[in-house]
């Protein structure tokens, strides 16, 4: 299961911004948008205050460049509504 959230307000910081979100064997791998780093994947966001926000605010560990995992479904169900999405994976 994957899907797209898109969300026009990070606490003050207008957007709009993405977040991909995959499931995988042991949880949900959430990811932002981003550029550069080659095969590997982007290493720098497109919108830095969304990186901020995410090693700030997420409370999720970051696994790689501009990418987040979360181990359960409460806790993004959590971090869906603290993000202002009703979408519900």
């Amino acid at each position: 299961m994957s899907g797209t959230v898109k969300v026009q307000l990070l606490d003050f910081h207008k957007g709009p911004f993405t977040f991909y979100i995959q499931r995988d064997e042991d949880g949900y791998i959430i990811s932002i948008p981003g550029h550069g780093g080659g095969r590997d994947g982007p290493k720098f966001p497109d919108k830095v205050e969304q990186e901020k926000w995410m090693r700030t605010h997420s409370h999720m560990k970051e696994i790689w460049y501009l990418t987040w995992k979360c181990k359960d479904r409460e806790k993004l169900h959590q971090f869906l509504k603290k993000i202002g999405s009703k979408k519900r994976f």
